[in-house]
């Protein structure tokens, strides 16, 4: 089945091309477009209620985003991709990547993982594992070395 929509969750660090290398290897495969998406946890959810008596994790989670929009559109612009097929929601990963792929029709959702077993995967989580079980669209998951 060609591929015509592909979306790369990527958390811009530097493996981040990893997975931007195979999903562009992908797209060129099948002639597919590529959109980059990288959610950013607000800190309420990360810390609970801890910061709302002060209204910090507002500002802060203001600042990520702005941050981490200029780093994916360096990232686009790197892979000589649109800067405009850029997504940077606040909230849960695995929910807004599923979001973002209905909304962008997207048919591959490309995301890297390390791999991590045991106890590392139960205590750090895995936004690859969690997109697997439960997403209706096709998922390519990158070992990230």
């Amino acid at each position: 089945m060609p591929y015509k929509n592909i979306l790369v969750a990527i958390d811009l660090s530097e493996e981040s091309d990893q997975v931007v290398a195979k999903a562009k290897e992908t797209a060129e495969l099948f002639g597919a477009e590529i959109s980059l998406i990288s959610v950013i946890e607000p800190l309420h959810q990360v810390y609970g209620d801890a910061l709302s008596p002060y209204g910090t994790h507002k500002s802060l989670d203001y600042e990520a985003k702005k941050e981490a929009e200029s780093k994916l559109k360096e990232i686009a612009w790197d892979w000589d991709l649109s800067p405009s097929d850029c997504y940077v929601p606040l909230g849960n990963p695995t929910g807004k990547i599923r979001e973002t792929a209905l909304k962008l029709k997207s048919d591959l959702i490309v995301i890297g993982t390390h791999g991590r077993k045991g106890v590392k995967k139960i205590l750090l989580g895995s936004n690859a594992q969690s997109l697997l079980n439960g997403t209706q669209t096709d998922v390519q998951v990158i070992r990230i070395t």
